[in-house]
C-alpha cells in the first residue's frame, strides 16, 4: 500500500497570534507513505505482520510554553516540521483449546524529526515575546515524543460459558519520549527528547452476551479493569529536564 495526502493546516497555523493576520509561509501538510504486510489464516493460528515508512513534511505544531515564571500563559508555534515514522508490527491469535485462545503483538517504531524547524514564541494574549521571537530549533533526528516507539502485548481468552468470557492482558510500553519542549531546542548541541522509564501494565475483564428472547437479536455487557496491580508510571512529560541538568532553585 501506498498513499500521498496533502491537507490543509489547522486553524492555529492560518492564524498564528490569534489575530486577524494571516500566515504568509502558509503550506499544505504532506505525508507520504509506504507500507508492506502479510497475513496467514488457519483453524488455529492467525498472524499479521506489517513494516510502514511514513514521512510527514511541513507539520505545524503548538506548545505551551512551559517558563510559567517569565511567560505564563504562554506558548510556542513552530512550523516546517518533518517527522519519518518507521517501523515494524506483529499481530498473532492462537486458538489453544476449543473455549481458550492466546493473543499477542509487538511493535517496533523509529519515529524522528528530519531536519530542523523555525518557531515564534508569544505571550497569552497572542503578542511576540519580548526579547524577540524568531528561533531555529534543532530538530534533525531527534526522537518524536508523546508515543511509545517499542509496544508489546499478551493476553489471554477463555470462555467460560456460551456466552460469558473472560480475558486478562499484559502490555509493556518503551522507549517513549518526552514532547518538543522548543526551549530545549535552539542549541544544535542539545540532549535530544528525555526518554521516560519503561513500564507495563496488567488490564483484565469480563464479557457477558445476553440473547434476546424469540429474536436473533442480543445484548452485550462488558466490564474491564485497567492498570489492574495499580501501577504509577510517567506516561508523558511537556519538558525536556534532563536528570543533569541545573534547575535553579532545586
Amino acid at each position: 500500500n501506498a498513499g500521498y495526502y496533502s491537507r490543509q493546516p489547522f486553524l492555529n497555523a492560518v492564524f498564528p497570534n490569534n489575530a486577524n493576520v494571516v500566515n504568509t509561509n502558509l503550506t499544505n501538510e504532506k505525508v507520504l507513505g509506504f507500507e508492506a504486510g502479510y497475513g496467514y489464516r488457519d483453524a488455529k493460528l492467525n498472524v499479521n505482520v506489517n513494516v510502514y515508512n511514513t514521512e510527514w513534511k511541513d507539520r505545524y505544531q503548538r506548545r505551551n510554553d512551559t517558563d510559567v515564571v517569565n511567560n505564563l500563559g504562554g506558548y510556542y508555534d513552530f512550523q516546517g516540521i518533518t517527522e519519518v515514522h518507521q517501523g515494524f508490527e506483529l499481530e498473532t491469535r492462537y486458538k489453544l483449546f476449543s473455549h481458550f485462545k492466546v493473543t499477542g503483538m509487538f511493535s517496533y517504531g523509529n519515529w524522528f524529526y528530519k531536519g530542523n524547524s523555525i518557531s515564534n514564541r508569544f505571550d497569552q494574549n497572542g503578542a511576540a515575546f519580548a526579547g524577540g521571537t524568531v528561533t531555529t530549533l534543532y530538530l534533525d533526528n531527534v526522537k518524536v515524543g508523546n508515543t511509545a516507539q517499542v509496544t508489546a502485548a499478551l493476553g489471554g481468552v477463555i470462555d467460560v460459558t456460551k456466552n460469558m468470557s473472560f480475558d486478562v492482558n499484559y502490555n509493556f510500553n518503551d522507549k517513549l519520549y518526552a514532547n518538543i519542549n522548543p526551549s530545549s531546542f535552539t542549541s544544535a548541541t542539545n540532549k535530544g527528547t528525555l526518554q521516560l522509564p519503561s513500564f507495563d501494565l496488567i488490564d483484565a475483564g469480563v464479557s457477558y452476551k445476553w440473547d434476546l428472547a424469540n429474536s436473533t437479536e442480543s445484548v452485550k455487557f462488558r466490564l474491564n479493569v485497567n492498570n489492574l496491580l495499580d501501577t504509577v508510571y510517567i506516561a508523558e512529560s511537556n519538558t525536556n529536564i534532563f536528570a543533569d541538568d541545573f534547575v535553579s532553585g532545586t
